[in-house]
């Protein structure tokens, strides 16, 4: 097991060797942007990263950082060493050897995924990194609170270490760790042991994670005004909702990101868009109105005029030609996508949240997940249209989107506060 001391030293080492080193949250993750950035040179054995590839107004909007809070951190950086500016370069200082391994993609991903799962996810993965590779030799086991206190926190609450184990399992979901599990028998009850397997430095469920951050970054560049929702479609091209006129606009990536075509027809902000079966496109709006479009011909095929009485927020894709629509209110409605078309729903699911927001579709489980704002989660069966589980979690619930980790868990949330379900454990 790894002692306190060594624990301390990590923690330490952590914060650039240098234990009067302060760095507060925003100046951590400026650090670990220019890291995921950096270029590895073997001849001088260190990071460095071209200054003229820090696009200010990019990074700081992914960030969530103004840009005098940027440019404050690399002064910060640069006043502790921790960057050295040099030619048309910033050298990065003080950067364990271990990291030159670690494929950029992967910080760049963590990093980018923060703001979902928690400002620390990046810095407990190159801490279990370190601490594998400085204890190589031995079995690396380690408990909540020492993974806590590497972090710098003073306080070991009960958040915390569901914050941790989170972390933990973020991690494992995205093929980067393999951790085992252990209770230990204490005089003070049983504690939870992990025992690091393995800290990978490369993952393919990121890698194809970094191609669609990627795509979206150019896809929200091309276009001036803002935008609500994205898709890629099954031909690879892309479609986004934007606010010029209401319109849907069609990318291809083959023509530089060209637009192929502008959907036009909505009177008010397009909110969500979705593919469906046959290839084709559906949306929703603020208008109250749904539609249904072609995307070879690019045109309306149908309008659901007033599918709700309020704002419609979110359409998802459902098997059989039929999707599924949600207006903050305490309906769920399933449509027809293939003619004839109709403006009364297949079914109406209520009774149990009152303003749903959210809508993700399980296929392995042939389901709809639904988050609603009064702290409610509904798993719904789409052969039967009943409520077959009910999930009530405190504010952790109150959720805008729900986005799928794997087959099992998916993460439901809003702002800063999220969970992850198991959908297995659902019944």
């Amino acid at each position: 097991m790894v002692d306190k001391t060594k624990l301390r030293a990590l923690a330490i080492d952590n914060r650039n060797s240098n234990s009067d080193l302060k760095l507060t949250d925003k100046q951590w993750t400026v650090y670990f942007f220019l890291l995921s950035k950096s270029k590895w040179n073997r001849e001088e054995m260190h990071r460095f990263v071209y200054k003229n590839s820090l696009e200010v107004v990019k990074t700081c909007k992914m960030l969530g950082l103004s840009r005098p809070t940027f440019y404050s951190a690399i002064k910060t950086l640069r006043k502790y060493g921790i960057i050295i500016p040099f030619d048309d370069y910033y050298i990065i200082s003080n950067v364990n050897d271990n990291f030159a391994d670690i494929k950029a993609y992967v910080l760049f991903c963590l990093l980018s995924l923060r703001k979902y799962v928690g400002i620390d996810l990046l810095r407990v993965y190159l801490l279990l990194k370190r601490l594998q590779d400085i204890d190589e030799r031995k079995t690396r086991t380690f408990t909540r609170r020492n993974l806590i206190e590497m972090l710098g926190h003073s306080q070991t609450t009960q958040q915390n270490y569901l914050v941790v184990d989170m972390y933990l399992q973020t991690l494992e979901d995205w093929e980067l760790i393999k951790i085992q599990r252990k209770k230990k028998m204490t005089p003070f009850g049983n504690i939870n042991l992990y025992i690091l397997d393995e800290v990978k430095t490369d993952s393919k469920l990121l890698e194809t994670l970094n191609s669609e951050i990627m795509i979206e970054i150019k896809s929200i560049n091309v276009n001036k005004h803002p935008m609500s929702s994205i898709l890629i479609l099954n031909d690879n091209r892309i479609a986004y909702s934007s606010n010029e006129k209401y319109a849907i606009k069609i990318l291809n990536p083959n023509k530089n990101y060209q637009c192929d075509a502008s959907l036009t027809g909505h009177s008010n902000f397009v909110n969500s868009i979705t593919q469906l079966n046959d290839n084709n496109i559906a949306s929703c709006s603020n208008d109250h109105s749904i539609k249904i479009w072609s995307i070879t011909s690019y045109k309306c095929l149908y309008t659901i005029s007033n599918g709700h009485r309020s704002y419609v927020l979110k359409v998802i894709s459902l098997p059989l030609n039929r999707i599924a629509t949600c207006a903050g209110s305490s309906e769920i409605k399933i449509w027809n996508t293939k003619p004839p078309y109709s403006d009364t729903p297949i079914k109406v699911l209520n009774g149990v949240c009152r303003w749903v927001t959210a809508l993700l579709y399980i296929h392995n489980k042939d389901s709809v997940i639904s988050g609603s704002r009064d702290d409610i989660v509904c798993i719904w069966d789409m052969k039967t249209y009943q409520c077959v589980s009910v999930i009530e979690g405190g504010n952790h619930c109150w959720c805008y989107e729900i986005y799928m980790i794997n087959e099992k868990r998916v993460i439901v949330g809003y702002n800063n506060l999220i969970t992850i379900i198991n959908v297995n454990d659902c019944n």
